[in-house]
């Protein structure tokens, strides 16, 4: 399986998970793209403050109820199982615009996708996919072209550009990984009063144009805290907090979930008020983990990874010969895949797994589902990450390509087709269910997807 490095998915720009789910980042330093340029504190503010109202509901290891901004109520209406994923969602939920959608004409449609700068890792691997999805749609006639471009950078003018040259070139939609979620409300105001919808992913736009794919950035947080508080560390000890980057809304969301886990566990210490930063760094993560062990000698029983930094915490504990921690693995870092594999009789992970082909066949399916006048129900589409624990490490392990599963890998596993969000999933975000697409987009397995993978 072919693994991709994921950047950290952030509400003020494009840093792709989920996952997710949240997101993933290089080595080098922080990777979000152009991390800031919409994140003001009052925004942060607002959501942190808005995540601290979410309060426990049962016992060391429940996930608590997180708070949910859906002024409409559209939330319940989906079924049951998608009303679990919004929980602590810091979005607004809103109608969507293209619930009574219908093209300008039928099949097949050309898809505009504006990827992110192909220097990255993981963009490279969503460029692959993208051109592998459309080409069994072209196949099938429903596509006719595929109008694919890459940003230069994670500034915003660039892919306003790109975004307007497609508009001008009349696409059916465009699938955009934005790089902000604020600066392209006008250019995608303008492609819906052209007809064309527009379908976001590894990033939420605040407007109601748009049609959001991305998983719950609380959830990430809370759900592998829940279970590494009580499967691993059996509802007592000291925890350490890893956040990605302060300012980022989505890195308080992420927080948030994992001290909404946290409350449930009474007799579990949070060991630092304010949490270390990684700024979704390994090497940073494990040089301010060894700052702060250098003068805390007591004993750290979890740790809370704040995304995509496992590996780097575990080299952080490994050098100095300190017994290594629980660890959260948000985003499913191959890295800690591997480290969990080898150790696991005695030492365990929770990670979060949102992959690469499975995140990215999402919003291609959307964006079909929209063309066939499925009509969503709602202007952000959400999902959960996979969750890999020592019960099924040895599949997950199995399901990645074999060469560089080691724990230096730090690039994003890949999670199982299906695993995200199935085709009955996606049918309950939508009034019309059913879409009409090849195997590997919607149902089953697509010819040389295990090629394509790796495999």
């Amino acid at each position: 399986m072919d693994s991709r490095m994921k950047l950290p998915v952030v509400v003020a720009a494009l840093a792709v998970l989920a996952l997710v789910g949240a997101g993933c980042g290089s080595d080098g330093g922080a990777t979000t793209a152009g991390a800031g340029a919409d994140s003001s504190s009052a925004q942060a503010a607002d959501t942190q403050a808005a995540q601290a109202s979410a309060g426990p509901r049962g016992q060391c290891g429940d996930v608590p109820i997180g708070p949910l901004k859906d002024p409409g109520n559209l939330v319940a209406q989906l079924p049951e199982k998608l009303q679990k994923y919004y929980e602590g969602l810091p979005y607004q939920i809103d109608r969507s615009a293209y619930a009574d959608f219908r093209p300008r004409h039928g099949p097949p449609w050309t898809i505009g996708f504006l990827n992110g700068p192909l220097e990255q890792p993981y963009n490279q691997g969503v460029k692959r996919d993208v051109e592998f999805l459309v080409g069994k749609l072209k196949e099938d006639g429903l596509v006719k072209d595929l109008v694919l471009r890459a940003a230069p950078s994670y500034d915003v003018a660039p892919q306003i550009q790109q975004f307007n040259s497609l508009i001008q070139q009349k696409v059916d939609v465009i699938i955009v990984e934005p790089n902000s979620t604020t600066a392209l409300i006008p250019t995608i105001t303008a492609a819906y009063k052209a007809g064309i919808p527009t379908i976001t992913t590894s990033g939420v736009v605040t407007s109601p144009y748009a049609v959001n794919w991305t998983t719950n950035p609380w959830l990430n947080g809370a759900v592998p805290t829940a279970y590494v508080a009580k499967n691993y560390m059996r509802g007592t000890g000291n925890y350490l907090l890893v956040q990605g980057q302060a300012t980022q809304p989505t890195a308080i969301a992420g927080l948030a979930g994992m001290k909404a886990a946290l409350s449930n566990c009474p007799d579990i210490k949070v060991v630092n008020d304010t949490p270390l930063q990684s700024t979704y760094s390994n090497s940073v993560a494990k040089s301010v983990v060894l700052q702060f062990l250098a003068s805390h000698p007591e004993e750290i029983d979890g740790v809370g990874d704040g995304g995509v930094t496992c590996p780097g915490i575990v080299s952080a504990f490994e050098q100095l010969g300190r017994r290594v921690p629980y660890v959260t693995n948000m985003g499913a870092i191959v890295g800690c895949l591997a480290y969990q594999k080898e150790h696991k009789d005695e030492w365990g992970s929770a990670a979060t797994a949102s992959g690469g082909y499975e995140f990215d066949r999402i919003p291609i399916d959307i964006a079909l589902r929209v063309l066939q006048g499925k009509g969503p129900k709602l202007n952000s589409i959400i999902g959960q990450g996979y969750l890999v624990t020592n019960d099924n490490i040895d599949e997950i392990a199995d399901f990645q390509k074999q060469d560089g599963f080691n724990s230096a890998n730090v690039n994003v596993g890949e999670a199982f087709p299906y695993s995200l969000l199935s085709s009955e999933d996606l049918d309950g975000y939508f009034s019309r269910p059913g879409v009409r697409a090849p195997p590997g987009i919607d149902e089953g397995e697509a010819e040389g997807i295990e090629e394509l993978l790796g495999q």
